[in-house]
Order: C-alpha cells, then structure tokens, then sequence
C-alpha cells in the first residue's frame, strides 16, 4: 500500500499510526513476534520520516508497505538530492567511485556500519558485532539512523534512480512464523 508523509515533524506520529495500523491488518505474526516485528517496523518508519525531514528538501514523501513471499518490504522515496556519505574525510555521492567497494562508515562500542557498494547507484547497509578493538571508534554520529534501521531489518538497501530522481530506501523484515 502506498502512503504519503508531508516532511514535517508534527506528521510523524499520525503518520506512524497509521502505516502501524496497516501492518498490524496485514500481519499474521502472533504475541512477542508480533509485538517485536512492530517495534522494528516503529523504528525504520520514525527513521526513514526523520531521514526526509532532515535531508530531502522536498514537501512529501512516499512510502510503499508490502508484503513480499515471507517478507514485509518498507520502502520509501524522495526525489531530494541523492543521499550523501560522510566517510573519513570525504564526502561521498551517487553515482559512487569505481574504487568504493565495502567500508566502514562508524563504529560505536557495540556495532559497526558497513556499507556495500551493489551498483554505482545502490548500496547496501549491514552492520558487524564491534569487536571492541578499536580505541579511535565514533560514538553517535550522522549514520546514527543507518544502524537503527540495519539492525532492525533483515536487509537494507538505498538506491538513487538517475532517471527519476528518487532515492529509494529499502527496509525488508523476513516474518518468521
């Protein structure tokens, strides 16, 4: 089902409501999976809303919510500026570099944020248990959201659409009965 979100922070919480509603009526998960499904579902939707305040620049975004085979897929679009990664000392965008591949975008105590180049336009985000073994490690920082939404998703991908402008993030959850 395809909502709209106006970019503006009193829409949050009826927004939430009710992409939450609709998720609740499509899912057939019971007691704690249930409950813990909707809370990751809380979390990538408050992200994805405060990612399109922040950064979009544009009046509205859309979000499509699906289920997918064992999936429920989370998606949203802007046709903002492309999404843009501060690595080390660089600034990167989309199109990416030939020379990006897989990087470490910030570390915490606990996790680390990955990013894997798909294509030119698409990456996908992960994060790895942090080993503690890095003294130089960055608390709270910009991708903060990125970890949010990794840790709470099966899989989760952002792609810039050249031909129609958009960024599209995409937050899949696999329902496991």
């Amino acid at each position: 089902m395809q909502f709209i979100f106006n970019n503006s922070t009193p829409s949050i919480l009826p927004f939430l409501l009710q992409a939450t509603q609709f998720i609740r009526q499509e899912v057939t998960l019971e007691g704690v999976q249930r409950e813990l499904l909707l809370n990751h579902c809380k979390f990538i939707i408050t992200e994805f809303c405060t990612n399109s305040i922040k950064h979009s620049g544009q009046p509205e975004s859309i979000f499509n919510i699906y289920i997918d085979g064992d999936n429920l897929v989370i998606e949203k679009k802007d046709n903002g500026a492309p999404f843009s990664i501060r690595w080390k000392e660089h600034k990167l965008s989309f199109p990416l570099p030939e020379h990006i591949d897989t990087i470490t975008l910030m570390e915490d105590d606990i996790n680390r944020l990955r990013m894997q180049k798909l294509t030119g336009n698409s990456v996908h985000f992960y994060t790895e248990q942090n080993t503690g073994n890095n003294p130089a490690a960055q608390f709270i920082n910009e991708h903060f959201g990125l970890i949010i939404i990794s840790l709470s998703s099966t899989r989760f991908t952002y792609t810039w659409d050249e031909v129609t402008r958009n960024n599209i993030f995409t937050a899949t959850i696999h329902l496991q009965a």
